[in-house]
């Protein structure tokens, strides 16, 4: 049996999550609209912005404003290291585009980031255990309320690594 180029057999194996979604487009829609759904609810209801959240704010403002990666002290900005760059240049690309401290627009940008990353944990799951898990996986990620609270109350802890 000749297997060219362009030729294969017809296997249950799914190459891809990308694949996986094509076969299930109606199961992967209602799961990404039931996650953006509940996202939006906690962006609207409960935004938590926090004192925090302020602090990654100022040095993105100083990093965009004034070229120094810092905090806004009485009377200049102090340079820092308090925080890695990861999250605050996040913000600063955020500012730079909707405004400065437009948090909602920040909000807004990680609920997309964060239904992206529910491909990515779905991947995994396919490839360590099944197709059908990661389904399973996908919208568990999509709308488990502890794991999409935690992103909408203070920062999304994921960006703050880089």
């Amino acid at each position: 049996m000749s297997c060219g180029r362009g030729e294969g057999r017809k296997t249950r194996y799914i190459r891809s999550v990308r694949e996986l979604v094509r076969q299930n487009f109606r199961y992967f829609l209602l799961a990404i609209l039931a996650g953006i759904a509940l996202r939006l609810f906690f962006i609207f209801r409960f935004p938590g912005v926090t004192t925090d959240s302020f602090v990654y704010g100022d040095i993105a403002k100083n990093w965009l404003q004034h070229g120094i990666y810092g905090l806004s002290g009485p009377e200049e900005i102090s340079p820092t290291y308090i925080r890695l760059p990861g999250y605050p240049a996040f913000l600063a690309f955020i500012f730079a585009i909707f405004g400065m401290e437009h948090y909602r627009a920040v909000l807004v940008t990680q609920m997309f980031v964060d239904i992206g990353t529910c491909f990515i944990i779905a991947d995994m799951a396919r490839r360590v255990i099944s197709p059908r898990a990661a389904k399973a996986t996908f919208v568990l990620a999509a709308v488990f309320l502890h794991r999409v609270g935690a992103r909408f109350r203070n920062r999304w802890a994921g960006w703050s690594g880089f």
